[in-house]
Order: C-alpha cells, then sequence, then structure tokens
C-alpha cells in the first residue's frame, strides 16, 4: 500500500544502517508502523518488535504481519472449501472478454487457493490482464513487499 510515510523503499537502508553499525536483534519499536513494512522486516530479521499506530489499519496490518508468528494452517476446513478455487465464479468466461478496465491477476505455484492454472486462464479471459505468478504459496509472508510494490504500481501506473 502507497501512502505519504510509507517506508517500504527504506527497507534496503534500514539493513545496510543495522549491518553498518553492528546492531543485532533485539527489541525494536516501530512507534508509526502503517503498513507495518519495517516492523514486519525487523521481525524477519529476528526482532522482537512492538508495532503501533494511531490510525486503526494500521492495527489490522500489525496484527496480519508482525503478530502472526507463522502461515494459519486450514487443516479440518469443510471439503467443499478445498474446491472452492477451481470452480468458475462466472460459469461462462467469454463475459469476461468484454472488460475494458486494466485488472492485475496474482497467482502462486503450490498455493491451493491461488492456483497458477486458475491465474493464467482468468488473465487469458480478461483483455488488458497482467498476470504475475509467484514461485511459492503464502505471498503475503514471503513476497509481501513485492506483492505491495506490484499492486501500488497498478493502481498507481
Amino acid at each position: 500500500m502507497r501512502y505519504i510515510g510509507n517506508k517500504t523503499r527504506l527497507l534496503g537502508f534500514i539493513r545496510r544502517v543495522l549491518r553498518a553499525r553492528g546492531i543485532e536483534p533485539g527489541s525494536a519499536v516501530d512507534p508509526f508502523t502503517g503498513t507495518a513494512s519495517v516492523a514486519s522486516e525487523l521481525k524477519r530479521l529476528g526482532f522482537r518488535v512492538v508495532a503501533s499506530d494511531i490510525m486503526e489499519y494500521a492495527y489490522v496490518f500489525g496484527r496480519a504481519y508482525v503478530e502472526v508468528a507463522a502461515e494459519p494452517s486450514f487443516d479440518g476446513l469443510a471439503p467443499e472449501i478445498a474446491d472452492l478455487p477451481m470452480q468458475a465464479a462466472v460459469p461462462d468466461r467469454s463475459v469476461l472478454a468484454s472488460v475494458a478496465a486494466p485488472a492485475l491477476v496474482i497467482g502462486c505455484r503450490g498455493d491451493a487457493t491461488h492456483p497458477p492454472q486458475v491465474a493464467e486462464q482468468l488473465a487469458a479471459a480478461l483483455p488488458n490482464a497482467t498476470l504475475h505468478i509467484y514461485d511459492q504459496p503464502a505471498v503475503l509472508w514471503t513476497n509481501r513487499a513485492d506483492l505491495r510494490l506490484r499492486i501500488s504500481e497498478f493502481l498507481n501506473g
């Protein structure tokens, strides 16, 4: 998500400063966490992070990207849900050819909820689609910065 004050582009600089100054993982505070890009990167580097912000959406980002310790398990869900990604939301895909708006289609290899073949079919059906397939599942945990940048560039481009 891009907004005034977003610090995603500073992550490389922050990593370099931490290395250059020999700062080892410990406790860190991100008092203006926003989309939690710095807080989640510090967590990924092994820091114990406290993230806060006055904005309510930042609480949601903080819970999702900082507080959650691992990708959630969906074991035990109803079997009907397992087939959901393969079900067609639009029974006649030919109607998608009339969609003139640009579309960003994302898929992930190894991710049952975002299978690449469904993303490829959707992108092929939409005349102005941009398709990106990630090489691994759980993109929100593994490639969040890249995903955020793709979405931001799509929305702002």
